[in-house]
């Protein structure tokens, strides 16, 4: 009998351990959260744009500190939708220009987009987000889970977009504003797994 209480007590730790690996941190135990599919960072830029070399590389999008000139630090376009690309895809990592933008093709499944703050303690993240046209979102869908993102650095991801790949064109616009202190924040898309009505 004491012997199978510590096969059970084992058993118990070892299922324990695995769903902590199963979810991404800060998003634990989250039903909604599925695997991660990709990821990047977006990056303040003190001086201008220099694309030498591989500067983008494929996981990084820059813009510029205090802005592009406008008084607006920049808008990053999220294109949603039954695209030809396969994989997900920064089109655009230029937003020293006031531009950027990433592209979600339909055919990877259902996504929730999470990011996070990193640098400095005193770090903030301030956006807006907006859907580009009138759309009938399906259920489950929201495309911006908050319209306006007001988040400090902190250890967890925050979800703040949900996409149901459902074969509609579908843009989103996240709109920096320039009063942040951030400089560096993070990019996760994760598998949207849509809750059952």
């Amino acid at each position: 009998m004491k012997k199978l209480c510590v096969i059970a007590s084992t058993l118990a730790m070892l299922l324990a351990a695995t769903n902590a690996f199963a979810q991404p941190r800060g998003l634990k135990g989250d039903p909604e959260v599925g695997k991660k599919l990709w990821n990047f960072n977006v990056l303040v830029r003190p001086n201008g744009w220099s694309d030498t070399g591989n500067a983008c590389n494929g996981a990084r999008i820059f813009f510029t500190e205090g802005g592009a000139g406008g008084g607006e630090m920049g808008i990053l376009t999220w294109l949603l939708g039954p695209y030809t690309q396969q994989n997900f895809q920064i089109v655009d990592c230029n937003g020293t220009d006031g531009a950027a933008s990433v592209l979600v093709p339909d055919n990877q499944g259902n996504a929730i987009v999470s990011i996070r703050v990193l640098g400095k303690n005193t770090s903030n993240l301030k956006f807006v987000c907006s859907v580009t046209n009138n759309l009938i979102l399906a259920d489950g869908e929201n495309l911006c889970v908050f319209a306006t993102v007001d988040l400090d650095k902190k250890k967890s991801f925050t979800p703040v977009l949900k996409n149901i790949a459902d074969g509609e064109f579908e843009n989103v616009l996240w709109e920096f504003d320039p009063s942040g202190t951030w400089k560096i924040f993070q990019v996760r898309v994760h598998q949207y797994i849509v809750p059952s009505p």
